[in-house]
């Protein structure tokens, strides 16, 4: 078995459990068992951490390729609006572990990028800026 089938076996099992266990939760908290209902959230939500490290690892593999092209290619690079699906993986991320070091990382890295960005597409002079962003030098 390849890593990505085991992965993707293990997210469907976590994606299951969670099922469950909200709809234990759902029963609990419709038959007026409030404080079994809340006993039964809190241990199905104890699994956010290890979705947001997978939200991080989403925004990553979505960011990277953006990244590459602002890198490599001259005078082409990603509007705005490319760079959203990466950024809205970091902000889940960091919604659901506040403390995920690593989200709060890229989101911040990411902001700072896109201010430099216009709204559709970069200039000359923003490309070097923004490749100074990303080899990790605050402008």
């Amino acid at each position: 078995m390849d890593m990505a089938t085991e992965s993707s076996e293990a997210a469907l099992a976590m994606a299951s459990g969670l099922q469950a266990g909200a709809e234990r939760a759902k029963q609990l908290l419709e038959r007026e068992d409030y404080a079994n209902a809340a006993l039964e959230a809190s241990g199905a939500l104890q699994v956010l951490p290890s979705l947001a490290d997978l939200a991080v690892v989403q925004g990553r593999a979505l960011l990277q390729p953006l990244l590459d092209t602002v890198m490599t290619e001259d005078n082409a690079a990603p509007s705005r609006i490319q760079f959203k699906e990466a950024y809205e993986a970091f902000r889940l991320a960091a919604v659901m572990d506040p403390y995920n070091a690593e989200a709060l990382m890229e989101l911040e890295r990411l902001s700072k990028l896109l201010e430099l960005l216009p709204d559709d597409s970069m200039q000359a002079q923003t490309v070097v800026e923004v490749q100074e962003v990303v080899e990790g030098e605050v402008i």
